[in-house]
């Protein structure tokens, strides 16, 4: 008698905040030193928040301290009393050019520091392999060479994107976002492979990575956690399923939270300018 078999069904959720909350535990579980560090960088960015919005006199004093020595020495440049040689305009064009261009590669240089070692732990937390943070750190610094070259040419395509007219620029950093953890998950592969990669495996799942931002975004203290955590695990079923020549189901409608807040903010505000405009036409009527 033929036995019949049976392909076993894989587990897919795109559900974000369903996915997230389950890597999160998985996170705590098993990399339980990564995530605390993600929880304290949290807290800090949210004290960081609150003191930035504390007003202070400063402005006011800058303003007053304006002398009348400044001032006329501005009218004699416009005037043309002193004249700007050109040679100094081009230095100090270059050497505003540089300090950007330095900027950007000591903030992508930490980007790949920060999202090597969350990579790490979420992934080992995904496949529930205990990790601690130090053996993280140890993990990211054997891939911080194709962490730090994926993180420039990502950054590149994203701030190329953002300049044709934004959305190329979003559709970049959705479709990049697992990148990290690619590189993380797979020790041998290259940063242009890993971005290829992840390419292919959000071809028609961006909401679902997007859907994943938003969670992390709107979650307070432990957000970036939650995020890491469901982007992990996002990764893991995706390729799961190509692996397994598998249809995923359809996405689900939760990963559009993110545009119905935003859709939902636009509307308030243009209902609070509105409502603002009649009052003070009517007030002058």
């Amino acid at each position: 008698m033929n036995k019949i078999t049976t392909k076993p069904t894989l587990e897919y959720d795109s559900n974000p905040f369903t996915l997230s909350i389950k890597g999160l535990g998985l996170l705590i579980e098993y990399a339980k030193g990564v995530f605390i560090a993600l929880l304290i960088f949290g807290m800090l960015g949210l004290v960081l928040n609150i003191f930035s919005y504390i007003p202070s006199d400063n402005n006011s004093n800058t303003t007053s301290s304006y002398s009348s020595t400044e001032a006329s020495d501005t009218n004699s440049l416009v005037n043309g009393s002193n004249v700007v040689e050109w040679g100094v305009v081009v230095s100090v064009t270059l050497v505003i050019i540089g300090a950007l261009i330095v900027i950007f590669f000591v903030a992508v240089f930490l980007s790949a520091l920060y999202y090597g070692v969350v990579a790490s732990g979420a992934v080992s937390a995904s496949e529930k392999r205990m990790i601690t943070l130090g053996e993280a750190f140890s993990e990211m610094g054997e891939r911080l060479g194709a962490l730090f070259k994926a993180e420039i040419i990502i950054n590149l395509k994203i701030i190329g994107g953002l300049l044709l007219f934004i959305v190329p620029g979003i559709r970049a950093a959705l479709r990049y976002q697992s990148t990290p953890y690619i590189i993380m998950k797979n020790k041998e592969i290259s940063a242009t492979d890993a971005i290829n990669s992840s390419k292919d495996l959000y071809k028609g799942h961006l909401m679902e990575s997007f859907g994943i931002m938003t969670v992390g975004a709107i979650i307070p203290f432990i957000g970036s956690a939650v995020s890491a955590s469901g982007m992990a695990m996002s990764i893991q079923q995706l390729t799961a399923y190509k692996e397994s020549n598998l249809v995923t189901p359809k996405t689900h409608w939760l990963n559009y939270i993110g545009l119905i807040i935003l859709a939902l903010f636009f509307l308030i505000i243009f209902s609070i300018t509105a409502i603002t405009i009649a009052v003070l036409i009517n007030s002058t009527n």
